[in-house]
């Protein structure tokens, strides 16, 4: 038994009522406070169909990869209807411009190759579709008000043509073009790329307007006098090349050329127009050395730039007629001292030869 008593037992009642209390609280307000999982809910179930769309496109692009060929082909090839026209398209096609960078020709900022996305900023929307693509080999062609026609071979610029152009302004384009160009039955006129074997051509219509077209080469342009269709490589594409017994007499700027060539362009211009199958010479007057090549044609050159240039068995039918053209022109150029003559050899082949007057 236990001895120990405490002096006075404390009322406990009042405490254990403000416990109950307090318990009675807290339950309350556990129950008034809704559970607030939804709002995960919801963004998990987003999160989810976003992946499931995601792999669904995915799946579709494997199935149909000819989807990214046309990306950059903004065209809806059923609409035919006009866009809203560019200034561009119908003002300023009357007088176009004709650039070279790098040997390409460019054609109102448009170049061959070239995205139909870019023909589009370039240009403006104001076109219509062209219908009836037979014999162009084209996929896709644009119409600017019967003005400008742009054709498409697998998303890139194949052909240009421009119509309706002011016939002086396209003639000093010719006259301005320092390259290989000449005229064909006195009213066609060729500007030629070696480089990149692009064509412009400038010819009147059936109605009388000059019309301006940007293109590559074809085997026919092989026929005009002064060109020749080299025998096709293995792993090269077809070539045409110079004629060194027909050279091409053009001017432009105060300078002469032959073949595209004048006096002071590079030697690797020369390569590049007849290769490299040539014999070097050092011993050569009024020059540093020579690249001769067999007894068709030599170059000379200073400081790697040309100095003259012969070629030394011309057809001399056809350079008269050529010289015909010039009839009455003394080819002496007072700007830039260059000069165009004539001579024969022991053999009496005919010599012509672009060099400096002295």
């Amino acid at each position: 038994m236990n001895n120990f008593l405490p002096p006075e037992l404390k009322d406990l009642s009042a405490s254990k009522k403000r416990v109950m209390q307090k318990v009675t609280s807290q339950m309350e307000n556990k129950v008034r406070q809704p559970k607030r999982k939804w709002p995960a809910i919801l963004m998990t179930g987003i999160i989810v169909s976003c992946i499931m769309v995601f792999a669904f496109q995915t799946v579709l692009d494997v199935q149909n990869p000819s989807s990214e060929i046309d990306k950059d082909l903004p065209l809806d090839t059923r609409d035919t209807h006009p866009r809203e026209e560019s200034p561009e398209t119908v003002d300023e096609l009357a007088k176009p411009s004709v650039t070279m960078e790098l040997g390409s020709f460019y054609l109102n900022g448009i170049t061959m190759g070239d995205s139909p996305g870019h023909v589009i900023d370039r240009l403006g929307e104001g076109y219509t579709l062209i219908s009836d693509l037979d014999g162009t080999g084209a996929d896709v062609g644009l119409n600017y008000s019967n003005r400008l026609k742009v054709f498409f071979y697998k998303n890139q610029v194949d052909t240009l043509f421009l119509t309706e152009v002011d016939p002086q302004v396209a003639e000093q384009i010719y006259r301005d073009y320092e390259g290989i160009k000449f005229l064909s039955d006195d009213t066609i006129r060729f500007m030629y790329s070696m480089e990149k074997l692009q064509l412009i051509k400038m010819e009147y219509d059936g109605e009388g307007k000059m019309t301006v077209g940007l293109m590559v080469i074809d085997p026919n342009f092989a026929e005009h006098p002064g060109l020749v269709l080299q025998p096709e490589v293995p792993g090269h594409s077809m070539r045409i090349g110079l004629d060194p017994s027909q050279p091409i007499l053009s001017d432009a700027n105060g300078s002469f050329y032959l073949h595209g060539l004048t006096l002071g362009d590079p030697q690797a211009k020369v390569t590049q127009y007849f290769g490299d199958d040539y014999t070097t010479q050092y011993e050569v007057e009024d020059a540093d050395y020579a690249f001769v090549y067999g007894d068709e044609m030599e170059f000379h050159f200073v400081f790697g730039k040309l100095q003259s240039i012969r070629f030394l068995k011309v057809d001399e039918s056809y350079f008269n007629s050529v010289l015909a053209g010039y009839e009455g022109i003394d080819l002496y150029s007072e700007e830039t001292s260059q000069m165009v003559s004539t001579e024969h050899s022991k053999d009496g082949d005919l010599i012509v030869s672009l060099h400096y007057a002295k």
